[in-house]
């Protein structure tokens, strides 16, 4: 197992955990229950701490699939489409710790 393996494993956790966080914060101020907001602010904040270790391990699974110095990528995966994911990404972080940060 390697970075790029942790990056896949650990990428996912934010984006369902960032759901069902907000599914039960929504339910929570439909239904009044402080309670249900509450636990949806620790999902987020839980969300946030998950989403450093992810973002951070994106450079190595770059790295397994373009290997530097010159970053010529392996057969079928293109640099563009890395650019894009890695800028999509640090939008999301960000947001993701503002969540976290306000929860």
């Amino acid at each position: 197992m390697n970075l790029a393996h942790v990056h896949l494993l650990l990428n996912h956790f934010p984006i369902i955990g960032f759901a069902v966080g907000l599914g039960l914060f929504l339910a929570g101020l439909a239904g009044k229950n402080y309670e249900l907001k509450r636990a949806s602010l620790v999902i987020f904040f839980i969300m946030a701490v998950l989403s450093i270790p992810a973002y951070m391990s994106g450079n190595a699974a770059e790295e397994t699939l373009c290997s530097p110095p010159e970053y010529h990528c392996i057969t079928g995966v293109s640099a563009t489409a890395i650019r894009a994911h890695e800028d999509a990404a640090l939008f999301a972080f960000i947001l993701m710790e503002l969540t976290g940060f306000i929860a």
